[in-house]
């Protein structure tokens, strides 16, 4: 890997999942994501950056590179393999020791410049990093605990209290906080206290190259090829994780809905006009789920899919008779992603709770509206009325309507997908390097010299 002597080094914390993970696992999604493309434009940018992450693996590459200047780390922090994320908390002083080993290991006479935390664990971990270093930690959460409990239906979807407590922490302690919105500014301001003053507001991004309006009618076919049973004349898509807040619930209740009201029309109404395809049928484990219901092991081997939530999703499907209406999709590569976007006629969101909803953006830049739960970051990322519209979290009869708008309107779905795409095009990778750069630069170099040294980080 080339070195740039005069390049700032960022660490950037990504303890709990790594940003290499399979998407729909039950830790890998939209912050996998950001982490990796983020790390990957701020090396384009003349960054060196280094991605620490916990070793789940014992046969895992100790060290990848991303690019010539990108690399990301497993280090072991207690066992290695899966296990509760709210467990890595024990294990951060372990992390931290091996984080500095390798940095005393790796470059000797050379620290890093910026520790740069995502999700909480990397927060608790940046600020143990700064006693050792003496440099400045930003911040970025992606979700928050309060934020998720506020919509919690049982004890077990609850985030244990001392998450909170140190969320609070570490706002307090770092120097910088990334929120996503304007709406996660003002509640980590809210909930936490946090001072607005160091509350950066920076979106998610979007690989503009790779998430691109294709061909509508040559992507249904290839996906129909790839998805046993796909044949509807319609199509609506669901990307995520198998968790409760994803709120694929609602979306099920919504069709049932749709069927209801169609059938008593004299509409047609079943697999043949519309399909569902949920796509990230990860089970708890971080398998994929086929559509036996069984999942395929890294190693090869099937065992009964662990997702407990899956389970009940899958047990309702079959008691409303939509089996064949209703596909649970394994998880797919980013690459593959585009097509099933495309090839969808719209994309549902009907989330409980997202700090922004990457996936959003996403269907959006293929040129495919979103109808998208009115909470979190959803507001930001989908335009009510232009890239799609915006429903009641939790209300499926209002999700059923604005599904069937879309889809009994075909010049209104061509509109707002041709809409959708030009709102996308202002959240690409680049813009967002930008403001990331800004913060470190606000950080790095002192008020009175900042203008002179502009643009010297990159």
């Amino acid at each position: 890997m080339k070195k740039s002597p005069n390049a700032s080094k960022i660490a950037m914390l990504s303890v709990h999942t790594c940003p290499l993970a399979v998407l729909g696992g039950k830790e890998a999604g939209g912050m996998n994501v950001y982490v990796r493309e983020l790390g990957k434009e701020l090396g384009r940018r003349g960054l060196e950056v280094d991605i620490f992450t916990r070793s789940q693996n014992p046969i895992t590459t100790f060290t990848h590179n991303l690019s010539e200047s990108v690399r990301i780390i497993h280090l072991p922090a207690g066992p290695l393999r899966p296990y509760d994320k709210n467990q890595i908390y024990q294990h951060l002083p372990e992390f931290v020791e091996n984080v500095r080993r390798f940095q005393l290991q790796d470059a000797p006479n050379r620290s890093y410049d910026i520790v740069h935390g995502h999700y909480w664990l990397s927060g608790w971990a940046g600020l143990m990093l700064r006693k050792k270093w003496r440099v400045p930690v930003v911040q970025m959460f992606h979700t928050l605990a309060h934020l998720k409990n506020d919509i919690a239906r049982t004890e077990d979807e609850r985030e244990p209290l001392f998450r909170a407590e140190r969320e609070a922490e570490i706002i307090q302690h770092v120097d910088r906080v990334v929120a996503a919105t304007p709406v996660e500014k003002a509640q980590l301001h809210w909930r936490y206290g946090a001072d607005p003053e160091k509350i950066e507001t920076i979106p998610c991004g979007v690989d503009l190259k790779l998430f691109r309006p294709l061909d509508r009618a040559e992507a249904r076919a290839t996906v129909n090829s790839l998805v046993p049973g796909l044949r509807a004349r319609q199509v609506v898509l669901l990307v995520g994780r198998i968790e409760p807040i994803k709120g694929v619930d609602v979306l099920i209740e919504a069709i049932k809905l749709w069927r209801e009201t169609r059938l008593a029309a004299g509409l047609p109404a079943g697999p043949d006009e519309l399909q569902v395809m949920v796509v990230g049928g990860g089970t708890a484990n971080g398998d994929v789920t086929t559509r036996s219901g069984r999942s395929l092991s890294p190693q090869g081997e099937t065992r009964p899919a662990e997702n407990p939530e899956a389970r009940i999703l899958r047990a309702r499907v079959h008691e409303l008779g939509l089996d064949e209406q209703i596909l649970f999709v394994p998880s797919q590569s980013q690459e593959q992603m585009p097509l099933f976007y495309n090839a969808a006629d719209v994309v549902a969101m009907p989330s409980r709770y997202e700090s922004f909803g990457l996936a959003a953006l996403e269907a959006q830049a293929c040129g495919t509206p979103v109808v998208a739960s009115r909470v979190g970051g959803l507001p930001f990322a989908v335009q009510d009325g232009c890239s799609g519209f915006l429903v009641e979290q939790g209300q499926p009869q209002e999700l059923a309507g604005a599904l069937e708008r879309l889809l009994a309107d075909p010049v209104l779905r061509r509109k707002l997908g041709q809409q959708a795409a030009v709102r996308a095009e202002q959240f690409g990778w680049r813009a967002v390097a930008d403001n990331v750069i800004a913060t470190y630069q606000d950080l790095l170099v002192p008020a009175t010299a900042r203008e002179k040294l502009a643009g010297s980080l990159v």
